[in-house]
C-alpha cells in the first residue's frame, strides 16, 4: 500500500504518472521490489533453517520441504495478498482505507479460523491446513490442496486485472465515479471480468462440494445427528453381549483410500439377561452392506447407522451366536473441512487402522455415545455418579475390550506394501501383484489392528521396530526400550504372554501411539522424531510409556468411569518411571519426572481441577492431568510402600482383575494396593490427599545462610510450604555438578540431606552440617514429591556468612 502511495506522498505523482511508462509495467516494478524483500526475509528464515539443522547434526540439509511448502504453497499466498492489496488500493485511492480493508480481512480470517469457521475454500493463507509427513507427502488432502491453490492464484489474476484496469494516474472526477456506478456500468465491467473469473469460481464451487460432502461436512454431520437423535435415548443402556473371537478378511486399495471387509463377530451373552436385540453401530460411509446371522442371510432394524440384530429367540446368558457382514468404504470419507490430521488413514504410503474404536474395519459392538455429540449443541455435562459408583459390575472403559477374544485377520493389500497386524503371522504370500498375509493370535487379546507401510526392521530378541527408512535416528533407543519393557515389566508384574512385541510406523497425520497387544503404533512425530538427548533420552520414554500400555490395560482392562483413565495412562507413566530408573539411571529418571511435573503444572487449572478419583477426561487440562499427576501420584503411593511390597502389590492387581467381569477404577486398585501396606493408615492418609483431593505443595526457601562451624559449614534456612499437601521431602546442602555428562563419575559432587514433613503453609527452620563448603540448599533432590515451582525451591549459597 505504501509503495503504491509512494508517488503520491512525495509529490511526484502528477509527473511519473504523465510519462510513458504503461501502467502494467509501474506496477509490476512496485510488485518486483515487494518480491524481492519478501524473498529476502524467507531466505533469512531459510538460513536460519538451516543453522538449527546443523546444530541438530541429526540429518543432512534438503531443500525439497521447504521449496514445497514455501514456494509451491505459500507463493500463491504472498501473491493474491499484493494482489488484493493493490485492487483494493487501485480502487478506494486511499491507503487509509486500503488498510481498514486489508486488516479487516486479516482479523476476518483470523476469527474464523479461531472458531472453527474456517474450511478450504476460505482458507487463501493455508493457516492450520498442512500437515508434513515424510512418510506420505500430502497424500491425504492433495486434491483440496491442488484446488485451493489454483483457487488462490485465479484470484491473483484477477486481482491484477482489476488493478491494472482501475488504477488512477489522474485525479478523480465526481461525475466520472457517478457514471461507474450506474447498475449499467456496473454490469459491463462485471461482464468484462468473466475470463479472469472463471477459474477462481470454478475451483472454489469444486472445493466447496469437496467440504460439503467430506468426513466432516454438513453432509456426515447430519448422519451422526441422526444417529444420535434415533438411539440415545432407546439404546445408551441396553447391555451388550461381549466378543468371542474376530475373524475378518480385509482388502486395502490404498490408491482408491477404499477398504472391503468381510468377517464375522462370534459374541457371547455374558450379561445376567437373555439380550433380545443386539446394536452394532456402522459407518456412515458403508457401500453394499450385506449381513448374516448364524450363517444366514439377515436383515436387521436399521436406524439411522445403528443396526439391530433380533433374534427369533432371545439370546440366553452363557450362549453365543455369528454376525457376519460385508461391505467396502473409504478411510478417510472425501476431504477434510480444513485440513484436519486423521486417526485412522489408507493411502499409498501408509495405512493405519483400528478394531475397536471404529467402523472403518468392522462394526462396533453397541451404541456408541460420542457419536453425534457436538460442543455448545448437544454436549452434555460432565457425567456425575455416585461415590460408591465402582462397587459392583463396573464396565469396562473400552466397551469393545471388556474380555478376551481370538483374532484370525486375513489382510489383502498392494505387494510393494508390509503389513503388521495383531497376532502372528502364519502364511505371507503374493501373488497378481497383491500380498496376502494370514494372522492368528497367539494368546487372546482385548484389542486388535492393522497397520501398512514400506519398512525397514530392526530386531531384539522378542522385539522389532519397522520404521520408515528416513527415520532411523531413534530406532536403536525405541528398540532398547521395548526388549526393556518386555523384560522388567515382565519380571515385575507378570509374564509378557504374546510371542513378539513389535513396533509400528504410520505417516505423521495425527500424533498419537496405540498400545495393541504385540503391535504398538506410533505415529512418525512420536518417539521417531523425538529429540532425545544423553540427559534426556525421549524417545526411550515414550516408548516404555506405550509398551506398558500391554500390561495397562490391555491385561487389567480399566473400568468406565471416573479414575478409570488413571488406570491406564497414569499406570503407563507409572510404569515408565520405574523403567527409566531401571534400565537408563537416577539422572533419567528424574529428568522424566520433571518433564511431567512440568507439563502437570503448566495444564493444570487450579480454579477447576477434580480429584484424579473424580477425574474423566471431560474438563479443561484432565488428559494431562490423567497422565502427569497420575503417574506421579502413582509413583509416590510406590514408594511409600516400599519396591518389594509395591511391586507384590501390582502383581496382586493383576492377577485379581486380569479375567475379572468387574473392571477397576481408583478405588479398586488402591483397594489391593491397601493389602499389601504395612502400615494401612499411613497408607490411607497418602492414597486420600492425592486420589481424592486437590493437593500440591510448593515449597520455599527463605534467608539461606552458610557458616562455618569446626572444619565444616552450617547450613541454616527456614523451609515454607506455600502449597497444599503434607509430604516428607528431602533438604539437600550440596556442591558440584551431579551429572556431569561425559564423565565416568561425578567425583566433585557431595551433598549432605536433611528430611523434613511440612503440612500446607507451616514453616520450619533447618541446619545442616556439611564437611565441605556447600554451593546450593535444594529441595527434592532426586524429585521423589510432586510439586509445584520446583526451579524456586533450588537456591544458590552465597559464600560463607554473606547469606544467599
Amino acid at each position: 500500500a505504501e509503495s503504491l502511495q509512494r508517488e503520491r506522498s512525495t509529490s511526484m505523482g502528477a509527473l511519473v504518472y504523465s510519462t510513458p511508462i504503461r501502467t502494467a509495467a509501474l506496477l509490476t516494478g512496485k510488485a518486483l521490489a515487494n518480491s524481492l524483500l519478501g524473498f529476502v526475509i524467507v531466505l533469512a528464515a531459510l538460513v536460519g533453517c538451516a543453522i538449527l539443522v546443523a546444530i541438530q547434526g541429526k540429518v543432512a540439509f534438503s531443500l525439497t520441504p521447504f521449496a514445497i511448502v514455501w514456494g509451491l504453497l505459500l507463493l500463491p499466498t504472498f501473491l493474491v495478498w499484493t494482489s488484493f492489496i493493490a485492487a483494493v488500493y487501485a480502487l478506494t485511492s486511499n491507503r487509509y482505507a486500503t488498510y481498514a480493508i486489508g486488516l479487516g480481512v486479516m482479523s476476518l480470517t483470523g476469527w474464523l479460523q479461531l472458531r472453527g469457521k474456517m474450511n478450504w475454500v476460505g482458507n487463501w493463507n493455508l493457516w492450520s491446513a498442512t500437515c508434513w509427513t515424510d512418510i506420505a507427502m500430502f497424500q491425504l488432502d492433495s486434491l483440496p490442496l491442488l484446488l485451493n491453490r489454483l483457487m488462490v492464484l485465479g484470484l491473483t489474476v484477477l486481482f491484477i486485472v482489476i488493478t491494472v484496469r482501475a488504477f488512477e494516474r489522474r485525479e478523480r472526477d465526481a461525475t466520472r465515479d457517478v457514471q461507474r456506478l450506474q447498475p449499467g456500468s456496473i454490469a459491463r465491467g462485471l461482464l468484462s471480468l468473466a475470463p479472469w473469473i472463471a477459474l477462481p469460481l470454478a475451483t472454489g464451487i469444486a472445493l466447496a462440494l469437496q467440504v460439503t460432502s467430506g468426513w466432516e461436512g454438513p453432509a456426515m454431520k447430519k448422519k451422526a445427528h441422526d444417529y444420535w437423535v434415533k438411539n440415545v435415548l432407546t439404546y445408551r443402556e441396553v447391555p451388550v453381549p461381549s466378543l468371542g473371537a474376530v475373524d475378518v478378511d480385509l482388502t486395502l486399495e490404498p490408491a482408491k483410500r477404499e477398504v472391503k471387509s468381510r468377517g464375522t463377530y462370534l459374541l457371547v451373552n455374558r450379561t445376567d439377561k437373555p439380550l433380545r436385540a443386539i446394536p452394532l453401530t456402522i459407518g456412515f460411509g458403508w457401500r453394499g452392506t450385506k449381513w448374516t446371522l448364524d450363517g444366514h442371510a439377515f436383515e436387521p432394524e436399521h436406524r439411522a447407522g445403528l443396526e439391530v440384530f433380533h433374534p427369533k429367540t432371545a439370546l440366553a446368558v452363557g450362549d453365543s451366536l455369528r454376525i457376519g457382514w460385508d461391505y467396502t468404504t473409504a478411510v478417510p470419507q472425501g476431504v477434510s473441512k480444513n485440513g484436519a490430521g486423521l486417526m485412522e488413514f489408507v493411502l499409498p504410503a501408509s495405512s493405519v487402522l483400528t478394531g475397536f474404536s471404529s467402523t472403518n474395519v468392522a462394526p462396533l459392538i453397541g451404541y456408541q455415545p460420542e457419536i453425534g455429540v457436538e460442543q455448545d449443541k448437544n454436549q452434555p455435562d460432565p457425567r456425575d455418579v455416585p461415590d460408591d459408583f465402582y462397587v459392583g459390575r463396573t464396565p469396562a472403559g473400552l466397551a469393545m475390550a471388556d474380555t478376551w477374544f481370538a483374532t484370525h485377520l486375513r489382510v489383502n493389500v498392494p505387494a510393494d506394501l508390509e503389513v503388521n497386524a495383531t497376532g502372528e503371522c502364519v502364511s505371507d504370500s503374493t501373488r497378481a501383484g497383491r500380498r496376502i498375509t494370514e494372522w492368528r493370535s497367539d494368546h487372546p487379546v482385548r484389542i486388535w489392528n492393522v497397520v501398512a507401510g514400506h519398512w525397514k526392521v530392526t530386531r531384539g530378541e522378542g522385539v522389532a521396530v519397522f520404521y520408515d527408512p528416513q527415520h532411523a535416528y531413534n530406532v536403536d533407543e525405541m528398540l532398547d526400550a521395548l526388549a526393556a519393557a518386555r523384560k522388567w515389566y515382565g519380571a515385575w508384574f507378570a509374564p509378557y504372554p504374546w510371542k513378539q512385541l513389535r513396533l509400528s510406523e504410520f505417516a505423521g497425520l495425527a500424533s498419537y501411539a496405540q498400545g495393541s497387544p504385540g503391535n504398538i503404533t506410533f505415529s512418525e512425530s512420536i518417539g521417531f522424531l523425538t529429540r532425545s538427548k544423553p540427559e534426556a533420552n525421549a524417545a526411550f520414554w515414550v516408548t516404555a510409556h506405550e509398551s506398558a500400555h500391554q500390561w495397562w490395560p490391555n491385561m487389567a482392562m480399566s473400568g468406565y468411569g471416573p479414575g478409570g483413565d488413571v488406570l491406564s495412562e497414569g499406570m503407563a507413566h507409572f510404569s515408565t518411571i520405574l523403567l527409566t530408573e531401571q534400565v537408563k539411571g537416577l539422572e533419567q529418571r528424574i529428568a522424566f519426572c520433571r518433564s511431567i511435573e512440568q507439563r502437570y503444572a503448566r495444564a493444570r487449572r487450579s480454579d477447576s481441577e477434580r480429584p484424579l478419583a473424580r477425574i474423566d477426561g471431560s474438563l479443561p487440562a484432565e488428559g494431562r492431568i490423567i497422565y502427569d499427576k497420575g503417574g506421579f501420584a502413582l509413583w509416590m503411593l510406590f514408594q511409600a510402600m516400599g519396591r518389594e511390597r509395591g511391586l507384590a502389590a501390582q502383581r496382586d492387581y493383576l492377577e485379581t482383575y486380569r479375567d475379572c467381569a468387574d473392571h477397576p477404577v481408583l478405588q479398586d486398585y488402591l483397594a489391593v494396593l491397601r493389602r499389601q501396606a504395612l502400615d494401612t493408615a499411613a497408607f490411607d492418609s497418602l492414597a486420600h490427599q492425592w486420589f481424592f483431593a486437590v493437593v500440591v505443595p510448593q515449597y520455599q526457601v527463605i534467608d539461606p545462610l552458610v557458616k562455618p562451624e569446626g572444619a565444616g559449614y552450617v547450613v541454616t534456612a527456614r523451609i515454607r510450604n506455600v502449597g497444599t499437601g503434607t509430604m516428607p521431602v528431602e533438604v539437600a546442602a550440596l556442591r558440584g555438578t551431579r551429572f556431569p555428562h561425559g564423565a565416568k563419575k561425578p567425583a566433585d559432587y557431595r551433598d549432605v540431606r536433611a528430611e523434613l514433613t511440612l503440612r500446607a503453609g507451616e514453616e520450619r527452620a533447618i541446619a545442616i552440617h556439611t564437611p565441605f563448603a556447600p554451593e546450593r540448599l535444594q529441595i527434592d533432590p532426586d524429585v521423589r514429591v510432586l510439586q509445584l515451582g520446583r526451579d524456586k525451591a533450588n537456591v544458590k549459597l552465597a559464600a560463607p556468612g554473606r547469606g544467599a
